[in-house]
């Protein structure tokens, strides 16, 4: 299928404005991808700190024991 003179003169016409929708949405996606690296480095060391909470009120709670 071949395109027609008005086609392409509409698709020269539109292609800048295609463009900077085009731009404007990689810059989304890569604000996107950074935000999501960023949670998941949060969600890695709140899980981190839980572990290390979790391992100190088990020895608390060995300690009390212990004591009691």
């Amino acid at each position: 299928m071949t395109m027609r003179l008005r086609d392409m003169l509409r698709a020269i016409r539109e292609y800048p404005a295609v463009l900077a929708e085009l731009r404007r949405t990689q810059q989304a996606l890569a604000r996107s991808e950074q935000t999501c690296v960023a949670l998941r480095d949060e969600a890695g060391e709140r899980a981190n700190h839980e572990r290390f909470l979790t391992h100190q009120l088990a020895a608390v709670q060995t300690a009390l024991v212990e004591f009691c």
